[in-house]
């Protein structure tokens, strides 16, 4: 930072604030421009613009208008490890709204819980977010903001990775009721990541996520890993019944959970890879039992 600005180019206001919007307007380089700003506490003001503008609040820039003009590589938001406040992800939200140049969205460990509603409301009207990272933000506490996320899903043609690990939605079975439904109704996403959600804390938990995987013909890969599958012994039932009517699933992960429990898992789950002429790959590894049979030759199996 003190050598940015002992440098002879960027001694006036003007040129510092021509440097920070020709090379420095990329999300990932935050917490950079977060430095940049306790040396001027007059930023602000030195980035200021008629038409459009950036300003920098906890670590975030704030594209309040659509700056296209100035330079059209707005294609990834990439935040990671911020405590953001209820105003920033409003900004951020505001931004989403008139900014069609993003298509990678990634909030990752950003303590969203209920201010999740701000985000959704940019799906709302942002149809060219096509990767979701939402990971480790305990959205699923209240089911009633996350009914917020799940209603934007229902409505989306763009998305097509989503990654939801890590935030307690099955803690609440009406979240598992709302990403159900949307996800029978959603035909753009291709790749979803549930890992470590406790899916299978309650009972019909993995009826709705094998009615999911038995309707939906757009999701390729699915990772449902560290959760507490097969507790019951209806879970394994209703996922292999689900697999048997599947014909676009590639790739399961379903590491980490507690299949294996009952005898009859492993000679179920074998007879719907038999039967499952499209699925390619699946990682059974840290589960309660190995499956010792005969596993078809067209299909790798992970297990330990």
């Amino acid at each position: 930072m003190n050598m940015l600005l002992k440098h002879q180019k960027y001694r006036t206001k003007r040129s510092l604030r021509n440097y920070i919007l020709d090379y420095m307007l990329d999300f990932a380089n935050v917490k950079y421009l977060v430095a940049l700003m306790k040396v001027s506490r007059r930023l602000f003001n030195l980035i200021s613009k008629k038409d459009s503008y950036i300003k920098f609040k906890q670590g975030l820039i704030d594209l309040r208008r659509n700056n296209i003009s100035i330079r059209p590589i707005y294609n990834k938001i990439d935040l990671i490890d911020l405590d953001l406040e209820d105003i920033t992800i409003l900004n951020l939200s505001e931004a989403l709204k008139v900014i069609s140049t993003v298509f990678h969205l990634s909030l990752f460990n950003c303590n969203l819980g209920h201010r999740i509603k701000f985000i959704s409301e940019a799906l709302y009207i942002n149809f060219n977010i096509r990767i979701l990272n939402l990971g480790d933000n305990k959205i699923g506490s209240d089911p009633t903001y996350f009914k917020y996320l799940t209603d934007a899903f229902k409505i989306s043609t763009s998305l097509k990775c989503l990654y939801l690990y890590k935030n307690s939605i099955g803690c609440n079975s009406e979240n598992i009721i709302l990403l159900s439904e949307a996800l029978k109704i959603n035909s753009s996403i291709v790749e979803i990541d549930l890992t470590y959600n406790q899916i299978g804390s309650e009972t019909e938990d993995m009826k709705l996520i094998s009615e999911v995987i038995e309707v939906n013909t757009s999701i390729r890969e699915l990772s449902l890993s560290d959760n507490l599958i097969g507790c019951r012994p209806s879970d394994v039932k209703y996922l292999t019944s689900a697999l048997i009517a599947n014909t676009t699933l590639r790739k399961l992960d379903i590491r980490s959970n507690r299949i294996g429990s009952y005898s009859r898992d492993s000679r179920m789950l074998l007879n719907a890879f038999e039967i499952n002429k499209t699925l390619k790959r699946v990682d059974l590894r840290w589960n309660r039992s190995i499956l010792k049979h005969v596993i078809p030759d067209d299909l790798r199996i992970y297990v330990k």
